[in-house]
């Protein structure tokens, strides 16, 4: 998933590979201008609702990926 301004200049990434059953979610990337407003979570939130939509489980690698995962272990 990657967010571009008009500029074509990348904002917000999240990078993940499907592996079988799993998302490995390897990367996730904010543009600093646009950081402590949430977009990180929401492109978590995004990703979950994709891998709950596929019946996938996900991975986390990246720490934010870990970190949103232990936060959210109730979903």
């Amino acid at each position: 998933m990657v967010f571009e301004n008009e500029a074509k200049e990348v904002l917000a990434e999240l990078d993940f590979v499907i592996e079988g059953e799993s998302l490995a979610v390897n990367r996730t990337m904010v543009d600093p201008s646009l950081r402590g407003q949430g977009i990180a979570a929401q492109l978590m939130e995004e990703i979950y609702a994709y891998a709950k939509e596929k019946e996938k489980t996900i991975r986390p690698v990246c720490t934010y990926a870990v970190t949103w995962m232990e936060k959210n272990s109730e979903k």
